[in-house]
């Protein structure tokens, strides 16, 4: 049986590759899922700091960073200049916006 009934806020001062100013983190007992809530691309696109520099060259104005061909975000992972994992992240949350979009 979980008995915890306090949240605590741990902060992380420390900046680290991909995350500009530190973080924080929730430990919150008794919360399974997370769920973040609907977004524009826009809006998802500016989580990601490190997509920054690629944002706008890519050769579709509205490019999802998918299955466009030219499209700077895709390059600058395969290129290295992005992590594979921090690309994965993006798609995994695009595809939840996508979803709750439509229920």
């Amino acid at each position: 049986k979980h008995t915890t009934t306090n949240s605590i806020l741990y902060h992380s001062p420390e900046s680290k590759p991909g995350l500009n100013d530190g973080g924080n983190l929730i430990d919150s007992p008794g919360v399974r899922q997370f769920s973040p809530m609907p977004c524009t691309l826009s809006e998802l696109e500016a989580m990601y700091p490190d997509f920054e520099p690629f944002l706008g060259k890519c050769k579709y104005n509205n490019c999802t960073h998918t299955i466009e061909p030219h499209c700077a975000i895709k390059d600058a992972v395969e290129q290295g200049e992005i992590a594979y994992s921090r690309y994965q992240s993006f798609q995994r949350l695009r595809e939840e916006f996508k979803e709750s979009e439509t229920n």
